[in-house]
């Protein structure tokens, strides 16, 4: 039968602790993660302090054969064998993810419509064995988030998503994600937290210190990013990491391609082309529209209802019934389908 992590962690543990007896120490249990990283850089460190006893062992005089060698050579294998376990431990978890991938990417098939998948991809990345996952796009080169989801529960996903679309938007030239817009390639960051080149608002909310953030690219373009920040096994994120959130965007950019390019991305670039066209001699919308009231310019193109946005946009329905009364009143509109109109035309 397999073993089983706790087994081997409790594995681990008794023979650190015989270690730290070996040269008179007491052994605290919790000065110990139990992750595998933490748990193999403690053997590391174990195995130096055996072979220093070792050494001096052998340099002190006996005319007969030291025990006291062998047994800290077999104590030696002994750490080297627990390392070499933790390791394939660590690689059939990593086959493990990589089998859930592939269902969390076949569930994401069953999304009918771009706004499910939005909400679905978050959920998927967490099944994985991260603490959390964040959904977010780039809009005219405004980053903004779109869905999350945390183990740590509803209330700190929430915070994240509006963290993430707090006015004003992050120009994405001022962050990480541009290297993503340039290369097409998913990100590794670590010592995040004193860095400019990350939102400060999401920071707040997340503590971490590194993430690893990967593309959804359709035709060539950026379309969004998945973003995560602990692995929960490892309590960081790594090459493995970066490799694996590679794999599922592919994956999930596919799935997405399927359903249609969102098309409130496309309305809210059309809107800011509109206003650059209006601001020369021509007609189109007037300049003084906020980037927000051009987001919901876009899904009231889209014939979404003022409770429909508040939902897609995690604003209050009273919210939603003061943007769409300023856009009326800036445009010049009687009513939401001659809003529209202008959209269309610009």
């Amino acid at each position: 039968m397999p073993e089983s992590t706790q087994e081997l962690i409790e594995q681990v543990h008794h023979t650190l602790e015989r270690v730290a007896g070996l040269s008179r120490r007491s052994y605290q249990r919790a000065d110990v993660q139990d992750r595998i990283p933490a748990l193999d850089a403690a053997l590391a460190r174990a195995e130096a302090v055996v072979r220093g006893l070792a050494n001096r062992t052998k340099r002190t005089p006996s005319s007969a054969p030291n025990r006291g060698v062998m047994d800290l050579f077999t104590l030696l294998a002994d750490l080297g064998d627990l390392r070499n376990r933790l390791l394939m431990h660590q690689l059939s978890g990593r086959h493990e993810v990589i089998h859930r991938m592939n269902e969390a990417l076949s569930r994401l098939r069953s999304a009918e419509t771009v706004q499910e998948f939005v909400d679905q991809v978050p959920v998927e990345v967490v099944n994985l064995g991260y603490v959390r996952s964040l959904y977010s796009s780039a809009e005219s080169m405004q980053w903004i988030a779109r869905s999350a989801h945390s183990t740590q529960g509803p209330e700190e996903s929430l915070l994240l998503l509006e963290a993430g679309q707090q006015d004003p938007l992050r120009d994405i030239h001022d962050l990480y994600e541009a290297e993503m817009v340039r290369e097409r390639h998913p990100i590794l960051r670590h010592g995040i937290r004193k860095s400019r080149r990350v939102h400060p608002e999401i920071i707040k909310v997340t503590e971490s210190d590194s993430y690893v953030a990967s593309p959804l690219v359709l035709d060539g373009q950026v379309r969004a990013f998945v973003s995560v920040d602990v692995n929960a096994e490892s309590g960081t994120v790594d090459a493995f990491d970066l490799e694996l959130m590679g794999l599922f965007t592919t994956g999930a950019a596919i799935v997405l391609d399927r359903l249609g390019v969102p098309r409130h991305l496309d309305s809210v670039a059309g809107a800011e082309r509109a206003i650059g066209a209006g601001s020369g001699n021509g007609g189109g919308m007037p300049p003084d529209l906020t980037r927000r009231e051009l987001e919901v310019l876009g899904l009231v193109a889209e014939g979404l209802s003022n409770a429909a946005i508040a939902q897609r946009l995690v604003i209050s329905e009273g919210t939603a019934k003061t943007h769409v009364k300023s856009i009326l009143r800036k445009l010049g509109a009687s009513n939401r389908t001659q809003a529209a109109a202008f959209l269309r035309r610009g």
